[in-house]
């Protein structure tokens, strides 16, 4: 896509509620900008700067007392959450970037078709 489409961000996002799985990538001219990924397992990859879109979320995030990473929020100030409790927070503020608004933002999200697509040199 890269070669085909030379200068553009290429972004990837993937969502599956059933085990908080979450994750997107950004790629321009074939280098990788940007990739965090995770499920209740964990965060798997984060690599890159803390792009533009992420910073107010990462702006809520501390570490508690067993060293990890929490978000609190100020409508839940008692609360600390996971990444994989916030990861889908990541990925609908990124899609913003690409989409024009947030994809949980969409009235019709549920009922959204969205589709893949493949190039071939033929």
């Amino acid at each position: 896509l890269s070669k085909k489409f030379p200068g553009v961000d290429i972004a990837t996002f993937v969502l599956h509620s059933v085990v908080n799985l979450w994750g997107y990538s950004i790629t321009k001219d074939s280098k990788k900008i940007r990739a965090r990924a995770g499920s209740s397992d964990g965060t798997v990859i984060e690599y890159g700067t803390i792009l533009e879109e992420e910073k107010e979320l990462f702006a809520q995030a501390k570490v508690n007392d067993a060293g990890e990473r929490v978000f609190v929020f100020g409508d839940m100030p008692e609360e600390e959450f996971m990444d994989d409790q916030v990861g889908e927070n990541f990925v609908f503020a990124l899609s913003q970037r690409y989409l024009g608004e947030k994809l949980d933002g969409c009235d019709g999200l549920f009922e959204t078709q969205f589709e893949g697509y493949t190039f071939s040199k033929k």
